[in-house]
C-alpha cells in the first residue's frame, strides 16, 4: 500500500497471489484447517482482545446465517480479485488484506473466542469444507467423555487452557469442519480424551452426519463459482465488473438452489434425516476444488513463462498449433484431473455405505448426479484448453 509501483511492493503482491494463495487452498485438501492455527487474522483477533473485551455471546441470526454470510464473504473476495484487478494491483491487495485484518479485531473486541474463525471468515470456511476428506482427525473417545467427565475442560476451559475457541466440543469430531487444529483440547482435558488420528484420505466424507448439511450452500456455491473462475481468467468471456457481478451472484442463487433440491433428486422427498445429501455435497466440493486450484494456478506467472517444444507432426505439436505448450494448461489438467478422481471415489464409496445402512437412492437422480458431473468436467476441460 505504500509503495505499490516499486519491485518490493510488486514482489510482495506476487508472493500473495502467486504463492500464499495456490498454497493454501491446496493445504485445505492435505491437512484440513492446520492454517487457521497460525493464520495471522486469528493473530490480530487474539490481540485486539487483550486490549477490549466485551465478551458477549454471538448472536443467534448469526448462529443461523453464518453459512450464507461466509458464502458472499468468499464470493466477495474472489469478485473483488477479478474486478479490482488484484493480482496486478498491489494497492488494491492491501487494501483487501487490511479489511480482513480489521473484522477479526472488532469481532473479537465485542464478541467472546473466536466468533470470526468459527461463524465468518470466508477463507476459514473454505477450510472447514475441505477437511472432511484430510486424513488428521481430531476426535474425542465418547465412552470416556460420557461416563468419566464432569468439567468438559476442553470446551468450557480450565484455569491454565481456555475452552475451544471456536466453539466446538472433540466430542463431534466425526463432523469437526470448524476444528482448528490449535491442540488446547489435548493440553486441557484431565482424561486424554481428545486424540489427533490419521485417517485414509476422503475416509471422513462417506462417515458424515446430517448436521454436516449446513454447509452445503456454501459448498455448492463454490462447486458452481469454479468453471466461472476459469472462464473470467483465461477465455475473456466474462469480461467487466457488470457481468463477473452476475456470474457471481448467479453462483449463489444457483448453490442454494442446487442444495435444496439435492435431497429430493436424491431420495424422491423421502429420506428426511439421510446425510447422503451432504455427503454429496462434499464430494462435489471435492470435484470444484479442481477448477478452483486450476484457476489459482492461473495467477502463478512462472506456469505461463515456460513452454513445451515439439517436433513437427508429435503429439505435443497437435495439441498446440504453434508447437508450443506452456506448464499452465498442462498442470491445470492435472489438478483437475486429480481431483475428478477423488470425487469419483468419494463417490463410489457414498453410495456403497448408503446402501450398507439401507439408505435408498433413487436411480434415476444418481443417474443424473454423474450426468451433471462429466457434464461440468467437460466444461472446465474445455475452459482450460480454449484459454
Amino acid at each position: 500500500l505504500v509503495v505499490p509501483a516499486t519491485v518490493a511492493g510488486r514482489a510482495a503482491n506476487t508472493l500473495i497471489w502467486s504463492g500464499w494463495e495456490p498454497m493454501v487452498f491446496g493445504l485445505f485438501l492435505v491437512l484440513g484447517r492446520v492454517w487457521c492455527t497460525v493464520c495471522p487474522l486469528s493473530v490480530v483477533g487474539r490481540l485486539s482482545n487483550r486490549l477490549q473485551a466485551l465478551e458477549r455471546p454471538p448472536p443467534r441470526w448469526l448462529e443461523a446465517s453464518w453459512v450464507w454470510i461466509a458464502t458472499l464473504g468468499f464470493l466477495l473476495i474472489v469478485w473483488s480479485e477479478r474486478v479490482f484487478h488484484m493480482t496486478t494491483n498491489p494497492a488494491a491487495s492491501a487494501i483487501l488484506l487490511l479489511a480482513l485484518l480489521l473484522l477479526p479485531a472488532v469481532f473479537a473486541m465485542i464478541y467472546k473466542r473466536e466468533v470470526w474463525c468459527r461463524h465468518l471468515c470466508p477463507l476459514g470456511t473454505l477450510g472447514a469444507a475441505l477437511t472432511p476428506p484430510s486424513p488428521i482427525h481430531l476426535e474425542a473417545n465418547a465412552s470416556v467423555c460420557a461416563s468419566t467427565c464432569t468439567t468438559h475442560d476442553c470446551f468450557k476451559g480450565s484455569e491454565t487452557v481456555p475452552g475451544c475457541t471456536v466453539f466446538h466440543h472433540p466430542l463431534d469430531g466425526s463432523e469437526a469442519h470448524m476444528c482448528k487444529l490449535c491442540m488446547d483440547c489435548l493440553k486441557s482435558c484431565p482424561h486424554e480424551s481428545a486424540r489427533v488420528y490419521l485417517q485414509a484420505p476422503l475416509v471422513g466424507v462417506w462417515r458424515l452426519g446430517t448436521n454436516s448439511g449446513a454447509l452445503a450452500p456454501f459448498l455448492l456455491a463454490v462447486f458452481l463459482l469454479s468453471p466461472v473462475l476459469l472462464a473470467v481468467q483465461g477465455t475473456g468471456w466474462i469480461v467487466g465488473a457488470v457481468p463477473i457481478t452476475v456470474a457471481t451472484v448467479l453462483a449463489v442463487l444457483c448453490g442454494g438452489l442446487m442444495g435444496s433440491l439435492l435431497p429430493t433428486l436424491l431420495h424422491g422427498g423421502e429420506e428426511e434425516d439421510s446425510p447422503v445429501p451432504a455427503r454429496v455435497a462434499f464430494a462435489l466440493m471435492i470435484l470444484g476444488w479442481g477448477p478452483l486450484m486450476a484457476y489459482q494456478f492461473g495467477n502463478i506467472h512462472a506456469l505461463s513463462a515456460f513452454h513445451l517444444g515439439s517436433e513437427p507432426r508429435s503429439l505435443l505439436a497437435t495439441v498446440a498449433s504453434s508447437g508450443q505448450l506452456t506448464l499452465l494448461p498442462l498442470a491445470q489438467l492435472t489438478i483437475v484431473a486429480l481431483a475428478a478422481t477423488l470425487a469419483g471415489i468419494t463417490l463410489w464409496r457414498i453410495r456403497v455405505r448408503a446402501h450398507r445402512d439401507g439408505d435408498s437412492i433413487a436411480w434415476g437422480g444418481w443417474s443424473l448426479l454423474l450426468f451433471g458431473c462429466t457434464l461440468y468436467l467437460a466444461v472446465v476441460v474445455f475452459l482450460i484448453l480454449s484459454g
